[in-house]
């Protein structure tokens, strides 16, 4: 390896030693409250009304 590569591996391994980090358990957990709370907000669980969405296609193909 070259120096450049070390000195930057170097680098990154500081960042990482200051990184904070916490349990899979306590992660998961956060997660599951973060789903609940935004899970009426989520437009792939619960469809947007089909008047208001912008994207809709009302018409029909002319060419057929």
């Amino acid at each position: 390896m070259e120096k450049e590569d070390l000195k930057r591996q170097v680098e990154m391994l500081r960042l990482h030693k200051d990184l904070q980090r916490m349990f899979v358990s306590d992660a998961v957990k956060d997660m599951m409250c973060f789903i609940d709370q935004n899970i009426s907000e989520d437009g792939l669980i619960i469809p947007p009304d089909k008047k208001k969405n912008p994207w809709d296609n009302s018409r029909k193909c002319a060419i057929l």
